[in-house]
C-alpha cells in the first residue's frame, strides 16, 4: 500500500514551472511503473522512439496522461495483445507552422464503436462498464490542452484490423509552452 501511495503522490507533485523533459524517458518511467502489470497481462509493449528534442512540460501531469492511456490499452488488448508506443517529431495538425513532438499509443484490442469515439473525452463517459473513474480521458484531454497540445482518437473494429490509437501532439518551444498557457489563464482570470 505504501509503495502504491508513493507512486500515486508522484503523479500529483509538480514543479512550479514546466521543465525540459525527454518524452521517451517519461514514457519509459510509466512502463517501469506498471512493469508487473504488463508482465502479468501477457501483453507486448512495442516501442519506436525516433530522436526528438526535449520539450517543456509539467512531467507529473503528462505522466498521468501516459499512465491513463497505457492502462486503457492494456485493459483493451488482454493476454497476447500488443501496445505500440511511437514518438517522433511532428507538426500540429491544427497549425502546421508549429513544430513539436507526437506521441502515439496504439493497441490491437477490439476497438471502440464510432459513436463512442465521438464522446470518449466527455466526463463520466466510459466504454468499460463499472471499471475506472470515468474521468481519465477527460482529465487527460485537459492536461494536454493546458500544454497547448491536442489529443485525438481513431479506432477500428474490423476483424483482423481492430484496435485503438491515441495521438498526442505537444508543441516545442516556438509552439507555446504550458507556462505560457498558465500565464494567459492567470491574466484572463484577473481581468474577469
Amino acid at each position: 500500500m505504501a509503495h502504491i501511495t508513493r507512486h500515486m503522490l508522484g503523479f500529483y507533485r509538480e514543479t512550479a514551472k514546466p521543465v525540459a523533459v525527454q518524452i521517451t524517458e517519461l514514457l519509459d518511467s510509466v512502463i517501469d511503473l506498471y512493469g508487473r502489470r504488463i508482465r502479468n497481462s501477457g501483453a507486448v509493449i512495442e516501442k519506436q522512439y525516433d530522436p526528438v528534442p526535449p520539450i517543456d512540460i509539467y512531467p507529473g501531469e503528462m505522466r498521468q496522461v501516459f499512465s491513463n492511456l497505457l492502462l486503457n490499452a492494456l485493459d483493451a488488448v488482454g493476454e497476447g495483445g500488443r501496445v505500440r508506443l511511437h514518438v517522433y517529431s511532428s507538426r500540429d495538425w491544427r497549425d502546421p507552422s508549429h513544430a513539436g513532438v507526437r506521441i502515439v499509443i496504439a493497441d490491437n484490442g477490439p476497438g471502440i464503436r464510432k459513436e463512442f469515439c465521438q464522446r470518449i473525452f466527455e466526463p463520466f463517459f466510459t466504454t468499460k462498464g463499472q471499471k475506472g473513474t470515468r474521468l481519465g480521458l477527460w482529465v487527460s484531454q485537459g492536461i494536454v490542452e493546458k500544454h497547448h497540445g491536442s489529443i485525438r482518437v481513431h479506432s477500428g473494429r474490423q476483424p483482423g484490423r481492430s484496435g485503438t490509437c491515441f495521438s498526442i501532439f505537444l508543441p516545442g518551444a516556438e509552439g507555446g509552452s504550458a507556462e505560457t498557457v498558465q500565464t494567459h489563464q492567470a491574466a484572463g482570470s484577473s481581468a474577469a
